[in-house]
């Protein structure tokens, strides 16, 4: 085996084979073009025909295969606590438009404005892809444009960097309508993170004190039930179909009070929320006397003027 070929066997042996295409698309695309998976060999085949290019080519990826494996696997990187947070939502929200983006910004800004970037792409992928589920092609369009500028030099900070990034960052009115209507099935493990993350950052913004969202100790409680028995008789059989998901509908309780609250009334279910240790589920209780569908309308329409607060770019105003 020759010194090319076992460095190419080195490399992609971090990743690991079966994601390796997809590091390399992102590495090619944080410096050239935007291609396709599907045509990814191709052009790199055709565009570096040379040894030396290969070379060329090598260097630059084992300068970009630290900063995606710290991307895609935060909880193995050395990375600080602040930056593997932000990656490790990142990775729940099932979102890889941003990649090629923050490998061209890792590699050209210093880190100060890396974290600040990383704290703003959380704040667009929540609101673009997580709640208003845009478009990802444009999306991508637009992180390559400028990833590219950013590689160019064109781009000297993160302040220069967003401004090219505004036609992917919802209006506030836009998100806000958005989250005011949203429902997720928390039956999938992906939603029932993502809704604990929301709520974590919620009782964060009211309280100052940052839940861990993973904790087994930690559950999300419908207050109208899925399957709810009696005492429910402001939900028809529709509302329940539609509302028990909604976001307005669910919040913070310790596991073993959520399994106590069970499928009980709202009256019953109060007393448990009353007592429990987030601030969000105490006020709840403290300022709902009853739960009806327009309860739900109500209360998620304030958690949208709250998220709003807490997922937008200072920049963007």
């Amino acid at each position: 085996m020759n010194v090319l070929d076992d460095r190419w066997e080195q490399i992609i042996g971090r990743p690991g084979p079966e994601e390796f295409p997809e590091f390399l698309r992102a590495h090619w695309i944080s410096r050239h073009s935007l291609v396709r998976l599907s045509g990814l060999f191709k052009v790199i085949r055709d565009q570096t025909d040379e040894r030396r290019g290969v070379f060329a080519l090598l260097q630059e990826i084992e300068e970009d295969v630290d900063t995606y494996l710290a991307l895609v696997q935060p909880d193995a990187s050395e990375w600080s606590l602040e930056k593997r947070r932000y990656a490790r939502t990142l990775r729940m929200f099932g979102v890889r438009q941003h990649l090629p983006f923050l490998l061209a910004a890792r590699r050209r800004l210093g880190e100060a404005d890396f974290i600040s970037l990383l704290r703003a792409i959380v704040a667009i992928s929540f609101l673009y892809n997580v709640i208003g589920n845009y478009q990802a092609n444009e999306q991508e369009r637009a992180y390559h444009s400028e990833a590219r500028r950013i590689d160019c030099g064109e781009h000297k900070n993160v302040r220069q960097v967003l401004e090219g990034l505004r036609s992917v960052y919802p209006e506030d009115d836009q998100f806000r309508a958005s989250f005011a209507t949203k429902s997720m099935d928390v039956r999938r493990t992906r939603n029932r993170r993502i809704v604990c993350y929301i709520l974590c950052e919620i009782e964060y913004q009211v309280t100052g004190i940052r839940h861990d969202f993973e904790s087994s100790e930690l559950s999300i409680e419908h207050i109208c039930p899925t399957r709810p028995d009696t005492g429910w008789e402001h939900f028809s059989d529709e509302d329940i179909d539609a509302m028990t998901s909604r976001l307005g509908n669910m919040l913070l309780l310790e596991t073993g009070s959520n399994r106590e609250a069970g499928n009980a009334s709202y009256e019953a279910k109060r007393v448990t929320y009353a007592q429990s240790a987030y601030q969000s589920t105490r006020d709840l209780a403290d300022g709902y006397a009853e739960w009806a569908p327009e309860r739900i309308d109500a209360r998620q329409s304030v958690m949208a003027k709250t998220a709003t607060a807490i997922w937008r770019i200072a920049q963007f105003g």
